[in-house]
């Protein structure tokens, strides 16, 4: 015999299932910057910019290695932009 039970008691694996396709969806990007014979450049602005309209949808400056790390990137495709007072810009990456 089959019992009913409330919708709200089954709200916390509903949670869970959605949480972890919200996690799943998620994606990192990572690198180093340097200027050139493994010399780090620490403090560059590192953008993500949506290919859409440009606009900004991740930005982190280097760390003291040159080092950086943009996280919960949902998915689509993007731009990386990398600037530095004192430096060219280059054209941006395309990143899928």
């Amino acid at each position: 015999m089959l019992t009913k039970h409330p919708v709200w008691a089954m709200l916390p694996t509903l949670f869970l299932c959605l949480f972890l396709q919200a996690t799943y969806a998620q994606h990192q990007i990572t690198g180093f910057i340097d200027e050139g014979k493994n010399k780090p450049l620490p403090g560059a602005s590192v953008l993500l910019l949506s290919t859409k309209d440009s606009s900004l949808v991740k930005g982190r400056l280097s760390g003291t290695d040159g080092g950086y790390k943009l996280e919960d990137i949902p998915e689509g495709t993007y731009f990386l932009r990398v600037t530095m007072i004192g430096f060219k810009i280059i054209n941006p990456i395309f990143l899928r």
